[in-house]
């Protein structure tokens, strides 16, 4: 019998893509995705670092559908201070409120 291994990156994708892509437009989809990926990366430390690069992903996106001022703020705060295990891979590309200045 064959075992077959899987891929973290692979799981993630296929998991989670699809929903990065169609409902980052929807800023309550985005957060609860972030919120999501954020789980994964604080349990799971073989999906850990697959987890966050699909999170700075979902960020991108979500950042370039989103166009009310409020929902992209909502969106950087859920990262910055709520989910912790998130802006450590998110943190060198959004820049934080305080270094935008």
């Amino acid at each position: 019998m064959a075992v077959l291994s899987l891929d973290a990156k692979d799981v993630i994708e296929d998991t989670f893509r699809p929903i990065a892509r169609d409902g980052v437009g929807t800023v309550e989809v985005v957060l609860r995705l972030l919120e999501e990926l954020e789980a994964v990366a604080a349990t799971n430390p073989y999906l850990r670092q697959a987890a966050i690069d699909a999170g700075k992903d979902a960020f991108l996106r979500a950042e370039a559908a989103l166009s009310a001022p409020a929902d992209i703020t909502a969106v950087r705060e859920s990262i910055f201070w709520n989910h912790k295990t998130m802006a450590v891979g998110v943190r060198t590309i959004v820049p934080t409120p305080s270094s935008s200045q």
